[in-house]
């Protein structure tokens, strides 16, 4: 019997008369002849195969960045401390919005659907901001406009459902570290403060959520640059904190 150099696996059934042959086996495969008298034939096993999903770079340091640094500028002006400007609308429009949206496409490659279902969700919160002020609307000044400009009311209403969002996000996120926890905390009560400060059309209120803007975007921004830096040194230098235990009695 000729000896071959390929290792055995698993018959591919008899009628074919096809053997693969499985490189975990330390002893090669000899062919073997039927009851013809005709020798049956092995075939190479075949390359194992190899999860694309591993080799891609983990997105979320992306996501955190592009939402704090966003977060920050855009609550320096809710807390009166610069004017809304034309960086502002920049960061907003193409850090805040695209760079999260893509880094939400990624983790959907993933195939994670948590960190995918955030990451474009507020993204696309940073466009829509921006579009507000952005479209041209209809109000005193520009009255052939054919969009009316929203009132203080609609913002509020607004808010509101992306507080509503961002509480099935923060419910989501108890098993996540608690860092990311901490910045979905920060998130739900600034958009609470938002809808209260247009509901109320108190400009006190207003600038409380300006500041509270600022936290929650320097939490997310920690978030992010502690992603990058232990990722880039193989350990921990910036930590995330231990998550939250699993409630497996929900």
């Amino acid at each position: 019997m000729r000896k071959t150099n390929e290792r055995c696996a698993w018959r591919l059934g008899e009628e074919a008369g096809i053997a693969m042959c499985d490189p975990s086996n330390e002893e090669p495969c000899s062919a073997k002849k039927d009851d013809n008298g005709s020798e049956e034939r092995f075939a190479p096993a075949p390359a194992p195969v190899e999860d694309y999903r591993q080799k891609l770079g983990d997105p979320g340091a992306v996501g955190f960045i592009a939402y704090g640094i966003t977060t920050v500028l855009f609550n320096l002006s809710n807390a009166g401390l610069f004017p809304m400007n034309t960086t502002t609308a920049g960061i907003v429009i193409a850090y805040g919005g695209f760079a999260q949206v893509l880094a939400g496409i990624m983790e959907f490659v993933r195939g994670n659907t948590f960190p995918c279902t955030i990451a474009t969700t507020f993204g696309s919160f940073w466009i829509a901001t921006a579009l507000v002020w952005i479209l041209p609307h209809k109000s005193n000044n520009t009255p052939d406009e054919y969009l009316q400009e929203a009132d203080e009311a609609f913002m509020g209403v607004f808010f509101l459902l992306w507080a509503v969002f961002t509480s099935v996000a923060l419910a989501s996120s108890l098993v996540q570290p608690r860092a990311i926890f901490f910045v979905f905390v920060m998130t739900l009560l600034f958009f609470v403060l938002q809808a209260v400060a247009f509901f109320s059309k108190n400009a006190l209120m207003k600038r409380i959520a300006g500041f509270e803007g600022i936290c929650c975007g320097l939490s997310a921004l920690y978030c992010g640059l502690a992603m990058m830096l232990n990722d880039a040194h193989g350990k921990t230098l910036l930590p995330l904190f231990p998550p939250h235990r699993k409630l497996n009695h929900l």
